[in-house]
């Protein structure tokens, strides 16, 4: 094909030095030569020569076209043959993946399953492992000696009991006082009841009868109630404090670990005043809403030796320094008539008059018979 274009070019370029020497002679060279030598003598032969060669370009370029088309056909022939392969290949894939999906799928269910069944069996084990914790952290507490010289919350409330069942007399809470327990167990902001009554032995009977049906409710609650020869004993604010935050303890046992930063054995023996341990029971009570805390008056007059001041500040730390709802329940014989009136403006307690004088029932009669005489 380059031969041929090359000719081509070469009889192209004779015609036009024919052609330049033919323009470079006069008018009268022309006239002269048109009749003896025509323009079909003179420039026919490479006329003939340059149509020969532009055939045989014409020729070569028509069969190299037909050739590249044969060529481009054969291309397409083996594209799309070698398409249908890849179509083959990319669905024999595509139902390989679905294949492998299906089989991931059901492995992965199964892994899940084992997984979940994994993680319960963990989550089993270490809810057995933190109340196994719990428990050897509480034991570890309670041993230390700063309890030993109390008695337990259950011995002091089955004192109080044992104490209440030796009278026989029952009294009454009238209609209207006991709406006023109602609405004082429901109020959603800190309270006090204060019982008030001329015979403390009604309060106490109450106070005890109250903490049963507390405790019938499953109400969380708390006390620091009189025991057998308690004013024998040297007894402070602190040691109330004490007895406390080791119901506290005693009664969420279950949660002590739940708080990421418990309780310690450093802070017990830290702790120096009141506060100190308000703090660590308001620490206790991480997770509760509402507590209830029962104050036995005769035990608060002999921890504060009569004076009613510091009393007072005892139940204003209990009410300000505890972040849950408190209901403190005490009697009106350990704190001052100014403070109960200062208590009511703020609406910040609950009085309870028990023990009246039409709130007696009838005592029962003696069994043994009485003598008669006989008439003779």
């Amino acid at each position: 094909m380059q031969m041929a274009v090359a000719r081509l070019y070469a009889c192209i370029l004779r015609f036009f030095l024919s052609a330049l020497q033919w323009y470079s002679d006069s008018r009268a060279t022309h006239a002269l030569k048109s009749i003896f030598q025509p323009w079909d003598i003179r420039f026919k032969s490479e006329h003939e020569a340059v149509a020969a060669a532009a055939q045989q370009v014409e020729r070569l370029a028509d069969v190299a076209l037909k050739a590249e088309v044969r060529d481009t056909r054969l291309e397409v022939v083996r594209g799309r043959a070698d398409w249908e392969i890849i179509r083959r290949e990319m669905s024999e894939l595509r139902d390989e993946n679905r294949r492998l999906h299906e089989l991931w799928k059901g492995n992965f269910q199964g892994l899940e399953g084992s997984i979940l069944g994994i993680y319960k069996e963990i989550r089993v084990d270490l809810a057995s492992q933190r109340s196994t914790l719990s428990r050897v952290h509480l034991n570890q507490m309670l041993t230390l000696p700063l309890w030993s010289s109390f008695p337990t919350s259950g011995e002091s409330l089955q004192f109080c009991r044992s104490m209440r069942k030796r009278r026989r007399e029952r009294w009454r809470l009238p209609l209207p006082d006991v709406q006023k327990l109602e609405t004082w167990s429901t109020r959603s902001r800190n309270a006090i009841l204060l019982i008030d009554t001329y015979n403390s032995l009604v309060a106490k009977t109450f106070m005890i009868d109250l903490i049963d049906l507390i405790l019938d409710s499953r109400l969380p609650i708390i006390w620091a109630l009189r025991f057998a020869n308690y004013w024998d004993q040297t007894i402070s604010a602190v040691d109330i404090a004490r007895t406390l935050v080791l119901q506290a303890m005693q009664a969420g046992a279950d949660r002590l670990l739940n708080n990421p930063f418990p309780v310690t054995v450093e802070q017990f023996r830290e702790a120096a005043s009141f506060s100190d341990w308000i703090a660590i029971l308001n620490h206790l009570l991480s997770g509760t809403t509402t507590l209830f805390i029962v104050l036995d008056a005769d035990l608060l007059t002999h921890a504060t030796t009569h004076e009613r001041s510091q009393a007072l500040e005892m139940l204003d730390l209990l009410r300000s320094e505890l972040s849950i709802n408190v209901k403190i329940v005490t009697a009106t014989s350990c704190v001052s008539r100014g403070y109960i009136e200062e208590l009511e403006d703020s609406d910040a307690c609950i009085r309870l008059h028990t023990g009246g004088a039409g709130d007696w029932r009838t005592t029962r009669r003696s069994r043994r018979p009485v003598a008669r005489s006989r008439k003779k």
